[in-house]
C-alpha cells in the first residue's frame, strides 16, 4: 500500500469517527446541560462540556492511529 493512500485512508477514518463522536457529544450535552434537559446542576456544565471537548478531540485521534498502525501491516 502507498504512503499516500494510507494517508487518505487514515483521514477518512479520523473525519468519520470526528463526525459520529461529534454528533454523539452534541446530543449528549443537549441533554444532560442543554435549555432544554438540564439534568444536572449547573455548577457541572463546565465540567461537562470539557469532558465532550477531550472525547472528541482523543477518539478521532486514536482511531486515526489505530488505523494507520493496522495499515502500516498491509
Amino acid at each position: 500500500m502507498s504512503k499516500v493512500q494510507r494517508v487518505l485512508l487514515t483521514a477518512f477514518a479520523a473525519l468519520a469517527a470526528l463526525t459520529f463522536v461529534a454528533m454523539l457529544a452534541f446530543f449528549a450535552i443537549i441533554v444532560l446541560v442543554g435549555p432544554h434537559g438540564g439534568l444536572l446542576p449547573s455548577s457541572l456544565r463546565g465540567v461537562v462540556i470539557g469532558i465532550a471537548w477531550v472525547v472528541v478531540l482523543a477518539v478521532p485521534a486514536l482511531v486515526a492511529r489505530k488505523v494507520w498502525r493496522r495499515l502500516s501491516k498491509a
